[in-house]
């Protein structure tokens, strides 16, 4: 995966530094709280073929706090979508660049979990890869809420792959749009295939839900509160992200 912002955009800011993060679950709760904080202006890319991590480091953080860009506005630059208006167009970048740096991540189109829910529920476990806030808005009914940023994040995940495991169920990952999914989907693999080394069994599937619950609520599927009743929006986010989502399916926040 590619750094979001290059050393060039940043007017040479970063210098790298490299270090390895392990196991996987480290990884993505680096990665995504780096991202979503920018305290030191970090930005973090992953080689998959090795596990390296390579880090570029802001000589100090009133030098990143200059720009009056946020975090959201650099990582939409990098995929193109500031000069974007039309919510679906931005979604299909999201979407394309995902399938370029998560490959190996299996995705399940809305349509089909739904079908899948109505199905065979007690062989689903359905992880939301967002933070409380977000899920308070809205969920799918029966969601386990994985915070990424939560300090429990290992040990929810541990847990997830053994009740997975037990009840013979497959995973699916959702969160806004798909990417923090990926991220954990990916981690989640990675964990499981070393479950599975030391204790052979049920091997679950693992999911992530395409264009997250953007394209579930644009499709009009259930979703309920953190009171249980029926939710009609979700929590855009943030107002940059918030763009690639459509007005009436918008949170107020």
């Amino acid at each position: 995966m590619s750094s979001y912002i290059n050393r060039e955009t940043l007017g040479g800011l970063y210098t790298p530094l490299k270090t390895q993060l392990q196991p996987p679950y480290l990884l993505f709760q680096a990665q995504w709280t780096l991202h979503s904080t920018f305290l030191l202006g970090i930005i973090v890319s992953e080689r998959h073929s090795s596990g390296e991590v390579e880090s570029f480091v802001s000589a100090g953080k009133n030098s990143f706090s200059t720009s009056k860009m946020s975090e959201a506005d650099f990582l939409l630059e990098e995929l193109g979508l500031l000069k974007m208006t039309d919510s679906t167009e931005m979604v299909d970048a999201v979407l394309k660049w995902l399938g370029e740096n998560y490959p190996d991540v299996k995705i399940v189109d809305a349509t089909t979990l739904q079908s899948w829910i109505q199905e065979k529920r007690d062989k689903l476990l359905l992880l939301d890869i967002r933070n409380k806030t977000e899920f308070d808005i809205s969920h799918l009914q029966g969601g386990v809420i994985v915070d990424p940023e939560g300090d429990q994040l290992q040990e929810l995940l541990k847990k997830s792959v053994q009740e997975a495991r037990k009840r013979k169920a497959d995973i699916v990952c959702y969160c806004f749009v798909g990417y923090r999914g990926s991220i954990i989907a990916q981690s989640v693999n990675k964990l499981l295939s070393a479950e599975m080394e030391q204790s052979p069994g049920h091997q679950p599937r693992v999911f992530n839900l395409e264009g997250g619950l953007i394209r579930w609520v644009t499709g009009q599927k259930p979703l309920v509160d953190d009171q249980g009743r029926p939710a009609h929006v979700i929590h855009p986010f943030d107002a940059q992200w918030g763009r690639l989502v459509e007005p009436e399916f918008k949170a107020k926040i």
